[in-house]
């Protein structure tokens, strides 16, 4: 059997912005800094992700991670680190993986 599969596409705009693009405004610069003072912000962080599903913290701890991303770094030598972060989400099949 063979599928194929064709996507129309009218405009394609990117979602990705470089950190000198973002804006952050005055309350958004606030909340970070009360964040900065919570105790345990990581774990809370995480268990907020899909509170309905019991337990699983460590994905949650990787999904959270994935979306927060890393920040790239250049060098001197001209040595690029990518900051993307990848997971590879592997279960059984109903575990609210999607």
């Amino acid at each position: 059997m063979v599928h194929n599969t064709e996507i129309e596409v009218f405009q394609i705009i990117r979602e990705k912005k470089k950190y000198v693009e973002l804006a952050m405004d005055q309350d958004v610069i606030e909340i970070v800094k009360s964040m900065n003072k919570t105790k345990d912000l990581y774990n809370k962080l995480a268990s907020s992700i899909a509170p309905e599903i019991y337990g699983m913290k460590d994905v949650k701890k990787a999904l959270l991670l994935l979306m927060v991303g890393g920040s790239t770094m250049e060098f001197k030598d001209g040595v690029k680190i990518r900051g993307d972060i990848n997971i590879s989400l592997i279960g059984d099949p109903g575990l609210a993986k999607s």
